[in-house]
């Protein structure tokens, strides 16, 4: 919470602790109609608050630019978990995004649908294969359909 003086512990942090709580945010992101201005200057002073609190991590979400994103890792001292993919855009997030992200010094990436859709993530990024799309039309409805019927990569002779 900011306060004239700065920022007070969350109530989660004076709970937890900061070692035990993570921010995910989206900056520039216009959901539900909301339109950031300055975003560069806003979350760099709200990162530099955020730093104070020693979390886990942030998670930020490409609802920028690049130029900016890059910005804001330099701000954030700590671990940084990046969605490197618009957030129900079109692209699911794959081995080429995640490894440009990583060389512009993201710690961690977040791959959301791609697990959804391939229970062999890791194998598929490790050897290169094809990663699945997933079925939006599954999404929160309910039984197994489309979060337990994904299959692994099938390899044919």
């Amino acid at each position: 919470m900011f306060t004239p003086g700065g920022l007070r512990p969350a109530p989660t942090v004076a709970a937890v602790g900061g070692a035990r709580t993570g921010i995910r945010l989206s900056p520039g992101g216009t959901f539900w109609g909301v339109e950031e201005t300055e975003v560069p200057e806003l979350y760099g002073a709200l990162l530099t608050e955020l730093a104070r609190l020693d979390l886990a991590y942030v998670h930020l979400e490409a609802t920028t630019g690049e130029e900016v994103l890059v910005g804001l890792r330099r701000a954030w001292p700590g671990t940084l978990i990046m969605n490197p993919v618009l957030p129900m855009g079109p692209k699911q997030t794959g081995r080429t995004e995640a490894d440009h992200w990583l060389a512009l010094g993201a710690d961690l990436i977040s791959f959301g649908r791609g697990f959804l859709a391939n229970p062999d993530l890791v194998e598929r990024l490790r050897t290169g294969l094809p990663i699945a799309p997933v079925d939006e039309a599954t999404y929160y409805q309910g039984g197994d359909a489309g979060y337990l019927t994904y299959p692994a990569y099938q390899y044919t002779a």
